[in-house]
């Protein structure tokens, strides 16, 4: 206003403007020189409204990487909200047009491709990323971090515990946490019937899990009782759904906290080989199917069409597998399938002194290091992370909430199934998700070790042996610990 009014003293001053009710009508222009001085001053004039002009219609500019995959019809509402940001932004005179990057093939190439965008600076700038792999990005300092943001945003205190941490490194946190898991014990009603099992079934330790999957193998012959997976072909849920889990059930864990080692031979992880060891001289398993790259899909399509009767899987099977219009509908779904938690090895014996246990993960947006406007990048995360978007995000998806208000909205607790299960996020585990290297080294030992066992190369004890021989091997006689 000032710069306005200057200028306009100075160009009737200098020119000898005179105005009649505010209008110009004579300039006397005394030199060429005012005749050079009016003709830059009106350069000036244009160049100055020209560009306030291009300012006023050129929005800035944001990017948005994710995973899509198998998700209903969760991209379509995630694109309609970003079209409202754009429209909210746009009205408050800070227009922003945002691409939207959806990535749809399987987890570790799509671990790989963010990698090599975080490494060479070219990555979008709000990402989508797996607590697995997040911890290691958080130390190679890929991510911005969201200290300043997150003191002020009340979300964050209604975040678990458990999340929190898994979203921090060094002291900051990196990554808001938005959906994530539990771990179920899925069971097939029908089966469980006609096998003569109880339908309302709630196994409180492994003899009973084993004593029902002896009961359908005795009872239904051409269904396979179990639907485990080994070997590092089948992929992260032959760990993260399966071993893990039945690990701390048993008492264990992999990671020593406290003295910063992996354990490489315990109790606990001996019982836990043993029980893939029983499994398979018991004929319980499939070991074609079990160690297959596809295990999980064909898991999943088995279990669906009746001829699989137990799958120890992720809640989001219940939607993204067998939901409607899901690749396996089960039309009858909700009929059908039965869900419990997972039991100690027996009562008690769990890690924590628990008769149940559960394993947690899930995924999470962060801000990439090299972002040119991460103040907007967290606009638009604080905007997708509002608590009834939120609630719809994981309904539509199957996912359990990272949020106590999430979980309470009316929306997320319409669903009988995702009420429940998030229920069980008192018993679970994160560890050892939250260290850093489990995504390499330990986790495709242990893959290796199971997918032994099931083929019937190793018993327990040569699994254990060779897990802890080449996990020291591969990250030195320092970084492991032997406790039996």
């Amino acid at each position: 206003m000032n710069l306005a009014k200057n200028l306009r003293k100075y160009f009737r001053r200098r020119f000898r403007v005179k105005e009649k009710r505010g209008k110009i009508f004579m300039i006397k222009l005394e030199s060429r020189k005012n005749v050079r001085l009016l003709g830059i001053f009106l350069l000036i004039v244009a160049f100055t409204f020209l560009t306030g002009i291009a300012t006023a219609v050129s929005p800035a500019e944001l990017s948005i990487m994710i995973k899509g995959g198998r998700g209903g019809g969760w991209i379509d509402i995630l694109q309609e909200d970003l079209n409202e940001f754009e429209n909210k932004m746009a009205e408050k005179g800070t227009p922003v047009k945002i691409e939207l990057n959806n990535y749809e093939g399987k987890n570790e190439p799509y671990i790989t491709k963010l990698a090599l965008m975080l490494n060479s600076g070219t990555a979008p700038d709000v990402l989508y990323v797996e607590s697995g792999i997040g911890a290691d990005f958080m130390r190679a300092n890929y991510f911005y971090p969201l200290d300043n943001f997150i003191e002020k945003w009340q979300p964050w205190e209604e975040t678990f515990d458990m999340f929190k941490k898994a979203m921090s490194w060094a002291g900051h946190a990196y990554m808001i946490p938005i959906q994530s898991c539990s771990i179920v014990i899925y069971y097939r009603k029908d089966l469980f019937e006609k096998a003569g099992l109880d339908t309302k079934w709630q196994p409180t330790s492994w003899d009973e899990i084993i004593s029902a999957a002896e009961k359908i193998k005795a009872e239904l012959p051409g269904v396979i009782p179990l639907l485990y997976t080994g070997g590092p072909e089948a992929g992260e849920q032959v760990t993260f759904s399966r071993f893990l889990p039945l690990l701390h059930a048993a008492g264990g864990a992999l990671y020593d906290e406290g003295k910063n080692k992996w354990l490489v031979t315990s109790e606990p992880l001996l019982e836990t080989f043993k029980f893939y060891e029983e499994i398979t001289k018991k004929e319980l398993i499939n070991p074609q199917i079990a160690i297959d790259a596809d295990a999980d899909q064909i898991a999943a399509k088995i279990f669906s069409e009746g001829k699989g009767a137990i799958n120890q899987f992720g809640s989001w099977a219940y939607e993204i597998f067998w939901g409607p219009g899901a690749p396996y509908e089960i039309p009858n779904r909700d009929d059908v399938v039965g869900y419990a938690k997972i039991p100690a090895k027996s009562p008690g014996a769990s890690f924590r002194g628990q008769d149940f246990v559960n394993q947690s993960g899930g995924w999470n947006y962060a801000i990439a290091h090299n972002s040119k406007n991460p103040e907007l990048a967290w606009e638009l995360i604080e905007f997708l992370s509002e608590t009834e978007r939120q609630a719809g995000y994981n309904a539509i998806k199957g996912n359990v909430a990272t949020r106590k208000d999430v979980i309470m909205t009316d929306l997320y607790q319409q669903g009988e199934f995702l009420a429940e299960v998030s229920a069980w996020l008192e018993y679970t585990y994160m560890t050892p998700y939250i260290n850093p290297g489990y995504t390499g080294a330990p986790r495709d030992n242990l893959q290796r070790a199971i997918g032994r066992i099931i083929i019937g190369d190793w018993n327990a004890e040569q699994a254990m042996e060779s897990f802890a021989k080449a996990l020291e091997n591969d990250l030195g006689s320092e970084k492991v610990l032997y406790t039996k």
